[in-house]
């Protein structure tokens, strides 16, 4: 998958959900395969796409120790998340005022496939803005902790 670097989808330049589902889907992975610890996880994330994608490395960690299942839909997640992110960044941070606001604009039977990608979608976006909020206030904070 080639990541799109530069895609804007909210006020945030960094927040990229083509970079998160990449990471999480990374992510996953290497759990499938052993690597349990976020440490190793990142290192390796760093050894193969330099520091472009720090920022983006504990929100996907965590998303991917909150996801159930082996089902991934790509674009339900991406979606979810493009969609917690916004709501996020507008001041709305209770995941179930999101699921609500959610359900509400397209309709409960229709929201209902996406609900257990916000919960994950969720995971990753809080971790994001804390990181950022930290580097923001404390300026270069341990990515890896």
């Amino acid at each position: 998958m080639k990541i799109n670097y530069n895609k804007k989808i909210t006020k945030n330049p960094l927040f990229n959900f083509d970079i998160m589902v990449y990471l999480l889907k990374t992510a996953i992975i290497y759990i499938q395969n052993g690597i349990t610890d976020f440490v190793d996880f990142y290192e390796e994330m760093i050894k193969k796409d330099e520091e472009r994608i720090q920022p983006w490395i504990k929100p996907a960690w965590n998303m991917a120790i909150t996801y159930q299942g082996n089902d991934l839909d790509e674009n339900k997640l991406a979606a979810a998340f493009q969609y917690v992110g916004a709501m996020w960044e507008n001041g709305t941070k209770s995941l179930d005022k999101i699921k609500n606001d959610f359900k509400e604009l397209v309709g409960k039977e229709e929201a209902q496939p996406y609900m257990k990608y916000f919960d994950v979608a969720y995971k990753g976006a809080q971790t994001y803005f804390i990181l950022i909020k930290k580097i923001i206030v404390y300026g270069k904070v341990n990515l890896k902790s």
